[in-house]
This record gives C-alpha cells, structure tokens and sequence, in this order.
C-alpha cells in the first residue's frame, strides 16, 4: 500500500484509509455480525491500509467496538482517528471523559488523531476553543498523552475552514474532497499545505454520488483507468496536500475491491489533467467552484448555490447511504439540492423571496457558461413548494413545542435528527418555557447524553408525566408512530415532527 506522511507529524499513513462509518445495518445487531464487521477490518490491514476513521456515533454507535475487537488482534501497526462533538461533550471534563471512554471501548493505549468533529461554522468553532470548551480537553488528554494530534474534521465553507487552518491550532483536517466540489477547495488544500497540516478526504468519491452515475463522468476516465471509480481515486491522490483518503468498507469484499482499485491508482499515479474549465462530466454544465461569481450585489452564496444545484443532475444520488422515496421527481431533485447545500455549507434560504436582481454579473465571468440566474429560480422555487426556508422551520418550530402550558415535552428516538432538532432549538429561542425529555428504545443508549439531556427508556413516558411526544425521524415517523400511539390513551399528545410530504430539514 501507498503512504504519506501525515503533515508534519512524520506518521507514514496508507494513502487510502478505512472509514468505519458504513457497516451494514444488519450487521450490527449481533456478536457474529460484529465480528464480520471487525473481521473486514482486519482484512484492510493486513492489505496494508494502515489508518483507520470512526467516532462514537458511527452505526449505531457499533463502530468503535468492532475497531475494538479488531485491534485484538490486528496483523500490523495502525493508526485510529476518532472524535468528539461539541453536540454531546461541551466541556473540557466531557471530552476528557469521551476521550477515556473510546480508548476503553476501543482497548487501545492511545488515539492518534483526535478530532473536534464536524464543525459547521466559525460559531461553532469559537465555542469548541473558548476557555473550559473541548479544545481545551483535548489538550489536556494530549498532555496526559492519551491522544498524539489534535485534528477537526469539517463541513464549514471553505473560507471558514482557511481561517482555522490559519489560527494555527490543529495537526489536521478532514474535509468533503472530489471532482466535484475540488474548485471551491482549492484554496483550502494551499492553506493546509503552507501549515504542514495533515488532511484526510472525506466523500472521495462524492458520497456515492460518482460511482452511481458513470455515465456522468466518463469525461474524467483517462486511458490508465478502469472505471470512474480508478479516475476519481487518482484525481484525489494527485494533489500532494492530501495525506488519506477515506472509504467507506462494510465487509471483506468492498476492502478488497476498494485495495485493487487503489493498487491500481498507485501504480499509474501520475499528475492528474485538472484545468477547471476542461473538466466536462455531461451536457449539462456543472458548477466548478471557481468562485468567480462571488461578489453578488445581492449577497446570495453563488458558488454553494450552484455546487449544491449540481446534484440534481444525478437521478441515482443518495445521501451518506440514504436514500428516499420522494412523491414526485421534483421533490426528490429539491431534497438533493437542499442536503447538499446544508451539509456542505451551512446554508438554508432565509426566506422564499428570492434575492436576485438578475444583473447578470455572475453569468458574465462564469468559466463553465452555466445559466445562474435560471438555476437560481429553480432553487426559490424548490424552496417556495417545498416549504423550506428559515422562516418556515421556525414556524414548525413554534407550533410544535410552543404549546400553552406546556412543561415536559418527550422526543422519540434518540438519533442525529433528535440532535439537530434541539440543536436548532437552543440557537434560535432563547428561553424554552418546557423541559425536554428524551427517550429511545435502544438499551444501550439509555443512561446516555444529548446536550445533558438523559436518553430514557419508552417505558418510562408515562411515570415521567410526558404532556407531548414528539416523534423526530422523517423516514420512520409513521411506523413509530403506530408503535407509539396507545399512549394517547393517558392524554399523552403524539406529535410528527414532519408533514407527511416535506423533504428532510436536518439529514
């Protein structure tokens, strides 16, 4: 296997690494399924993939236990990154406490490369690094010598990222890196690059996005390739800022497959042909990120607007696995759009009232000649049918938890929607006029943390006086809800936190 020096940390890490984020459902719901899981690890290293990713909240919170019944008996030396959120451990006692937690889970002496994950904005960061914050933890567990590098993975748009980089505080990053987003980081990779930073990629491969639709990239396939997949791999493994490349692998099969092709991008390595304006992947012209565009008189985020509207040329594309059956096309294109353009950068229109004054500046100096100010329209329009904006959440928001006299209102499951939902309530109202009370039927969860809100089991609704219930998960909403109902029989209110038609406000 390839290695690369992780930045300045002198650490030769495999340039392809095993993310420990999709291991198969069915998988995780017994000893035997764990095992197959950590049998797929040690398989990767005794290829010689030698870097392995995951974080406690990974399948279910499986992951770190199949690392650690892997690493028992792991054929070579290897490196583990794992993280904290700021979600759960807000503290510098709570990250301590994390970091003890996942060595125990994990049966290792120490991590290598801890991560402040998922950092979405320079709010977000401030609050990781501000004094008693998990910055501060996870110094002190480096000091104690439980972790070597302090990392953060994240999310952030790539101005926000430059200036993190630049303050000077981590080892490393892990960002969202591939074809198609590689205009917008550029910069980012210069920026990691000057500081010595180690960087890992994640969504190498555009979360599934390139290998479900080849026939959308069959431009960027050169003569030394097999597939999308080969092209895809060595245009990551080109830029030499770019320590590891994550893939996800759910067994020993996807590690053998995912070794060859990476064999493969090795041995033909060369520099990749990456001129922004000769990179064609359809007859529809895609966004670059070039950025260009980015001095709008209206202050509209013209390149996350159009690198998000990209999606919606690729009818296969699903989201971190997920996929969803949508009523009509339309919907299903508005999803897309809007996932990716929360995810990636943090942004949800304001309102539906669409700010374009049609100057046409940006389709002036636009190297890819795309049609902004129409596909601009088409995203207001989404927004408008699809009742999705700020103002609108925040209505839903209010009708649900704004209940006169209201003061236990329960949350069912406990998973990342339930998460972002109180995340949004703690931002944008000041003052709950109720106690928030989580439940979930997973056993292991219970006991557990959300923002110091303890997970409780189903059981106990009722004995906890619960007025209103909740129901927090657009997939599974209504088959929990038919789980759940009998409980309106205690004068308990059962609320879907979603319309049966909406598109997924958090995932």
């Amino acid at each position: 296997m390839h290695y690369r020096e992780y930045g300045k940390t002198g650490k030769k890490t495999s340039l392809l690494g095993f993310g420990g984020m999709r291991f198969r459902p069915e998988d995780l719901t017994d000893k035997a399924g764990l095992n197959r899981c950590a049998e797929a690890v040690r398989f990767a290293s005794e290829l010689g993939i030698n870097y392995f990713d995951t974080a406690p909240g990974y399948c279910n919170g499986k992951s770190e236990e199949i690392f650690g019944i892997a690493f028992k008996e792991m054929p070579h030396p290897f490196f583990v990154s794992t993280k904290s959120s700021i979600a759960s451990d807000k503290t510098a006692g709570d990250v301590l406490q994390r970091i003890r937690s996942s060595l125990h889970v994990m049966g290792v002496p120490k991590i290598h490369f801890f991560h402040m994950w998922s950092i979405l904005d320079l709010d977000q960061y401030q609050k990781i690094m501000a004094p008693g914050g998990p910055y501060e933890g996870a110094v002190q567990a480096k000091e104690l010598g439980l972790i070597d590098h302090i990392c953060f993975s994240t999310h952030c748009p790539p101005d926000d990222i430059i200036k993190i980089i630049k303050d000077g505080f981590f080892n490393g990053v892990t960002i969202s890196f591939n074809v198609i987003n590689y205009g917008s980081m550029l910069d980012v990779l210069e920026a990691a690059g000057a500081a010595q930073m180690g960087v890992a990629t994640m969504n190498s491969l555009g979360g599934g996005i390139i290998p479900q639709n080849p026939e959308y990239f069959s431009d960027m396939v050169q003569s030394s390739d097999n597939d999308v997949i080969e092209a895809a791999l060595r245009f990551n493994a080109s830029f030499k800022e770019i320590s590891v490349i994550l893939s996800g692998m759910t067994n020993r099969e996807e590690v053998a497959q995912n070794a060859q092709a990476f064999s493969s991008v090795v041995k033909t390595y060369h520099p990749y042909e990456r001129e922004v304006t000769e990179l064609s992947f359809s007859s529809e012209k895609l966004c670059s990120g070039c950025g260009y565009c980015r001095e709008c008189p209206a202050g509209i985020s013209i390149p996350e607007y159009m690198q998000a509207y990209n999606y919606r040329f690729f009818p296969k594309s699903d989201f971190m696995g997920m996929t969803f059956d949508w009523f009509d096309e339309e919907k299903k294109i508005a999803n897309i759009i809007f996932q990716r353009l929360r995810v990636n950068s943090g942004l949800i229109p304001l309102n539906y009232n669409n700010p374009c004054i049609e100057c046409g500046r940006c389709e002036d100096v636009c190297t890819q000649h795309i049609p902004i100010i129409e596909r601009i329209n088409h995203i207001y329009h989404y927004s408008q049918k699809n009742h999705y904006c700020l103002e609108s959440i925040q209505h839903r928001f209010e009708k649900i938890f704004l209940f006169p006299n209201m003061t236990k209102i329960g949350i069912y499951p406990a998973g990342p929607y339930t998460e972002s939902i109180i995340g949004f309530l703690i931002k944008n109202f000041t003052q709950l006029p109720f106690q928030i009370f989580i439940f979930d039927k997973n056993q292991s969860l219970w006991g557990k943390k959300f923002f110091d809100i303890t997970i409780n089991p189903p059981d106990d609704i009722v004995s906890m006086g619960i007025e209103k219930l909740v129901i927090a998960h657009i997939r599974y909403q209504n088959e929990m809800y038919n789980q759940l109902k009998k409980l309106k029989e205690y004068g308990i209110i059962i609320e879907l936190f979603h319309n049966y038609d909406d598109i997924s406000w958090f995932n």
